[in-house]
């Protein structure tokens, strides 16, 4: 009960295992926003003390899904999920551990409806699956890396309903063993959990191996990590490049015969430019640096009030290669600003913000250490996944 009003508050007590074998603890949970410094006291009351007790608001909710080849899906007031079983394998063939994604414009829940009516993919007025994850990462999914390939686990095999009710809904999913590169077996655990009001899942994996040598996850610049070989690199051109001035471009252009070039090729040089080829030949003697260099990201926070799992995100990369004042400093330049400007007045952010100043603002620069993850769940209080994928869209 809230101290100032004496308002009844949903609240939702759970068993969970501790680190005592046998022996479990229980937590009690319940909502309520705070302002910045603010203090307030809360009473726990026993129900058949009070007079009359207020239906609860229930805004989650997780179950296993027999009708639909094993799913099990769970939802917020704000989201709803699915991932799939091992019966989907043998009924469609669809093997993927990646989440999918049922968007709703209310906040109801939406899971059972789903399900009764079988319009996954239509618009049914206040909700939808959004896409088809088929054997993508969908919303979500690990795996791992051996420098080349990305080895992944197969549909889950056994599911543990640990909660679900008004507050928080919280499972557990156990995946087969497997090959995760030169025939090392692994196996993963994964604990969800989702709380009223949140748009964000919580997601726990614990992986296991008999081999006891290290495991990468995802794309990680760790100490003795093996990486491709510059020659067998699927993503680098194959024929060299080199930014020149317009200077040094002109004579080089203005040799070129063959028919003219598109409008929208060409320059503003007063010469014609055609596409070539010859009749000119240049020989360029190209140099590049393959060093492998440490990066780094900066990452500031402001907590939101009100909002705190929400995040409004603003990102650039730090790093310069060519015009530095136009890129990225005219990018970084707002982005500074804006910090600051709501530094001065973080009391009243009630959504969170994360600003992020970035490297590797090209692909091929991408890494992630386990400092990456780290520096993400102190700053972001989650894994780097996100905060990666953002960066990678960004230097894409």
């Amino acid at each position: 009960m809230d101290g100032v009003s004496s308002r009844i508050l949903d609240s939702q007590e759970y068993e969970f295992e501790n680190d005592v074998p046998n022996h479990q603890k229980v937590k009690f949970i319940f909502q309520v926003d705070l302002a910045p410094h603010e203090t307030r006291t809360f009473y726990i009351l026993d129900a058949t003390a009070l007079p009359a007790v207020p239906p609860r608001i229930v805004k989650t909710f997780a179950r296993f899904v027999p009708e639909r080849f094993d799913d099990f899906a769970w939802e917020s007031d704000r989201i709803a999920h699915r991932i799939y079983g091992q019966a989907l394998i043998k009924a469609e063939g669809t093997i993927s551990s990646g989440a999918d994604v049922w968007i709703k414009k209310d906040r109801g829940l939406i899971v059972d409806t789903m399900y009764a009516t079988k319009h996954y993919h239509e618009d049914n007025g206040s909700f939808m699956a959004d896409y088809r994850v088929g054997k993508s990462r969908g919303d979500g999914g690990l795996g791992i890396w051996d420098g080349k390939k990305l080895f992944v686990s197969s549909n889950w095999k056994t599911w543990k309903l640990i909660t679900t009710g008004p507050i928080r809904s919280e499972f557990e999913l156990t995946y087969d063993a497997w090959d995760a590169g030169n025939g090392r077996m692994v196996s993963e655990v994964k604990r969800f959990s989702i709380d009223a009001g949140s748009w964000m899942t919580k997601v726990s994996s614990t992986i296991s191996s008999e081999d006891k040598a290290p495991l990468t996850i995802g794309v990680g610049a760790v100490p003795g990590a093996r990486r491709t070989p510059i020659n067998e690199s699927p993503i680098l051109t194959k024929i060299p490049t080199l930014p020149i001035s317009y200077g040094d471009a002109q004579p080089l252009l203005a040799a070129l015969a063959g028919p003219m070039a598109p409008e929208a090729w060409r320059g503003a040089l007063p010469i014609p430019y055609r596409i070539g080829a010859g009749p000119a030949k240049a020989h360029l003697n190209v140099s590049f640096n393959w060093d492998t260099k440490p990066l780094y990201d900066v990452i500031a926070k402001i907590p939101g009030s009100t909002f705190p799992d929400e995040w409004v995100i603003r990102g650039n990369h730090h790093d310069a290669w060519v015009n530095g004042a136009n890129d990225p400093v005219s990018g970084m330049s707002p982005e500074l600003e804006e910090a600051r400007s709501l530094g001065h007045q973080a009391s009243k952010i009630t959504t969170a913000r994360l600003f992020i100043a970035h490297s590797s603002n090209r692909p091929t620069m991408i890494s992630c250490s386990p400092k990456d993850r780290q520096t993400a769940r102190r700053n972001c209080g989650s894994d780097a996944t996100l905060l990666n994928q953002f960066k990678a869209w960004r230097a894409g």
